[in-house]
């Protein structure tokens, strides 16, 4: 799993995903990592937070990777994450670039809402069957409709199998 730690991940991910993205910021990072966690890319742990599934070692590979990331805050938006202009960050192994570039295909124009309550669904997706997915994410996070977690359940089965 050497090549494909999160110091070589990430930064191919920022890089690709402000590429298609409005904004990058930490929740988005962090759902696309553990969508990567599930697809066996990399493999840092996870567990559930406010806006869906985050880890701890994802947070500390974002504040490790400063000279490679220009993470900056905007009142308005939040954090804005791009790779920084001067950087030339090691690639990951093309098992890797292929899962991102699979990930930001699919999902790549989802918001930062969307991409957490993506990731909500998938985490409960082995535990709870369909109907018991949306009721738990519907009293978990009420400000989605039904209708939206029922979109996040038909994606989840699109993009995840």
């Amino acid at each position: 799993m050497k090549e494909n730690s999160l110091e070589k991940v990430i930064p191919y991910l920022v890089k690709r995903m402000n590429e298609k993205a409005d904004q990058v910021g930490a929740a988005s990072v962090q759902a696309m990592v553990y969508f990567l966690t599930r697809m066996g890319i990399v493999n840092p742990e996870f567990s559930m937070y406010n806006y869906g599934p985050s880890s701890p070692e994802v947070l500390a590979v974002l504040k490790k990777l400063r000279d490679v990331l220009d993470v900056s805050w905007d009142p308005l938006k939040g954090y804005v994450i791009k790779l920084a202009s001067n950087a030339n960050p090691a690639e990951p192994e093309a098992r890797a670039k292929e899962a991102v570039d699979y990930l930001i295909k699919k999902l790549g124009e989802k918001s930062p809402r969307e991409l957490s309550l993506i990731a909500v669904v998938l985490h409960f997706r082995d535990r709870l069957s369909e109907d018991r997915i949306i009721e738990t994410v519907r009293c978990m996070r009420p400000q989605f409709s039904e209708r939206e977690v029922m979109k996040a359940v038909k994606t989840v089965k699109e993009v995840f199998g």
